[in-house]
């Protein structure tokens, strides 16, 4: 879980569809979140969520943050990070793997992958939220 500001947290939630309890939304995937269980991995809790995943050029601006259960949020950067580890994206490098930071000199996870995967990675990633 990232440190997210009021601002930022408060947008992502307001990202979300209202119920019938005020502290209460229903999430991208359906499920209930509760505000007061931010950041925490319970029945409702939730985290913010990238709309466009920054592996895929997204940002923290406010306009592509929301709220999202703790489940489906850790699901979603599972089958990224997975689709990304697993070299199943090189269709447009052909057979060449995704550079990872080990490779480039950096730290844990992967780097950017090249402009010209990022549309076939973005596509997977849809694909497998289906």
């Amino acid at each position: 879980m990232s440190n997210w500001n009021f601002e930022q947290r408060w947008a992502a939630w307001l990202n979300t569809q209202p119920t019938l309890l005020a502290s209460d939304r229903i999430d991208c995937d359906g499920r209930i979140i509760r505000w007061d269980e931010y950041g925490q991995d319970t029945a409702f809790g939730w985290h913010v969520d990238h709309i466009t995943p920054v592996a895929l050029g997204g940002t923290d601006e406010v306009r592509n943050l929301r709220a999202r259960h703790y489940l489906g949020n850790c699901r979603a950067g599972g089958l990224l990070g997975n689709a990304m580890r697993e070299n199943r994206l090189t269709r447009n490098l052909g057979n060449a793997p995704f550079p990872t930071n080990a490779m480039m000199g950096g730290i844990g996870g992967m780097s950017r992958p090249p402009f010209n995967a990022m549309a076939a990675l973005h596509e997977d990633w849809l694909n497998h939220r289906k």
